[in-house]
């Protein structure tokens, strides 16, 4: 889809999008140019060769692009699953916070792309004033907070998702659980704090914040979950506010007239199903589509996931230093590095095993042992190998009807 139709996105961008989706960024076409030469032999490759039966194969670079290409992101959640899990989860129980704005601020976040990173400081500074009232000032939270921008149907939404520890930390790393964490205060600290930060950034006036508060909703919405006692389960829910904006699985394509359809979260495509019977979802024109999906590009250098309180990396650096100084084993080892720093240099075939429960390093033909013996890069010789090996990039055929031409609207000074 991206490789046929995204061209004409951008030529299109400026006088079909930009007023819905904002000025053309950068960002757009350096992520959507790696994704779509994720996996191609052409942008180089490692040389995989089994040493007993001289079996090989090519293994293509990834592009690494994280919550926009599917097997670089799950690549991503694994190695992050294996670190929070190792290094920074503590053993007590965690609640699933969400926050949510209300629907006329969300335009504001769209157009001023540095909001969403102030929206998760406002979300982590309501925690902290909660924790501070009902627990005290020298103690610490703990919560793991993803920034996520698209709603069910791929929609301009921002909102918080949070892994928030049922506990509060002291200065030496111990912890005292809390009692359930209360909805409705942290909701009030949550919007006096968004409020603040709008205001501050002199995009709503007082006299709005004067006439929402008279309203009996307001829009603001703090979802906190129940208890969450088990580590895998803590994990799982992890995973699911880290996932990417755009699910592959709920996608579907209408060949016969170049629409797509994004299914409904938990709706399950079967295609002998009658039509009156299908599964619910919305359609979409492919141009339409890659604006959507597009727009939830994160800008370059943002952090969608941040640790925060006793789970912040200076945090967890300063207890680490601390336990060097006062164990005098940890000294004297010969350890250099720490048991993830070493997990981490685990070669790729152990992530694939993880991911899809294959082994890419056993040979198909006598079932030993493949080696990488190595790593192309160089153009020429790319192209050398690829040309004996008659190799060929064909991607899927465009459509039997392309989607209709959108005629420009030109401006009455162009007449």
């Amino acid at each position: 889809m991206l490789f046929h139709y995204f061209e004409r996105f951008a030529a299109e961008y400026e006088f079909r999008f930009e007023k819905h989706y904002g000025k053309w960024r950068s960002i757009i076409r350096s992520t959507v140019g790696k994704f779509i030469n994720c996996g191609v032999l052409k942008n180089g490759f490692a040389r995989v060769r089994c040493s007993e039966c001289k079996n090989e194969y090519l293994l293509a670079f990834s592009c690494r692009r994280r919550g926009f290409c599917p097997s670089c992101s799950a690549k991503r959640s694994v190695l992050w699953r294996e670190f929070v899990s190792s290094q920074v989860l503590a053993d007590c129980p965690h609640s699933h916070v969400v926050f949510s704005i209300p629907k006329m601020f969300r335009i504001l976040f769209l157009f001023h792309r540095d909001l969403p990173g102030e929206l998760a400081r406002c979300a982590w500074k309501s925690i902290q004033q909660y924790f501070e009232a009902s627990a005290s000032k020298d103690v610490l939270p703990a919560g793991i907070l993803s920034i996520q921008t698209a709603g069910d149907f791929l929609n301009w939404n921002p909102h918080i998702h949070a892994l928030i520890a049922c506990a509060v930390f002291h200065p030496d790393g111990s912890f005292q659980p809390v009692p359930l964490l209360q909805a409705n205060i942290i909701q009030e600290l949550f919007e006096a704090n968004v409020f603040r930060l709008l205001v501050k950034k002199e995009l709503i006036g007082k006299d709005l914040i004067t006439r929402m508060r008279s309203w009996k909703h307001t829009g603001f919405q703090v979802y906190t979950g129940p208890k969450i006692n088990d580590k895998q389960d803590i994990l799982r829910v992890g995973l699911y506010i880290i996932r990417p904006p755009v699910s592959a699985s709920r996608l579907q394509v209408d060949q016969q007239n170049g629409a797509l359809k994004y299914l409904a979260k938990g709706a399950i495509p079967n295609d002998r199903c009658d039509s009156l019977f299908e599964a619910t979802g919305q359609l979409f024109d492919p141009i339409d589509w890659i604006a959507k999906v597009t727009s939830h590009i994160p800008q370059t250098g943002a952090q969608t996931i941040r640790y925060c309180g006793a789970y912040s990396n200076s945090h967890r650096g300063k207890l680490r230093k601390r336990s060097i100084v006062t164990d005098p084993a940890a000294v004297c080892s010969s350890q250099p590095q720490s048991e993830w720093l070493l997990q981490r240099r685990r070669n790729w075939a152990s992530l694939i095993r993880l991911i899809y429960e294959v082994d890419p390093l056993l040979c198909p033909n006598c079932h030993s042992r493949m080696d990488i013996v190595s790593v192309i890069k160089d153009g020429k010789v790319i192209d050398k190998i690829l040309a004996h090996l008659q190799y060929k990039f064909d991607p899927l055929p465009l459509f039997v009807r392309p989607p209709p031409q959108t005629p420009i609207e030109w401006d009455s000074h162009f007449i």
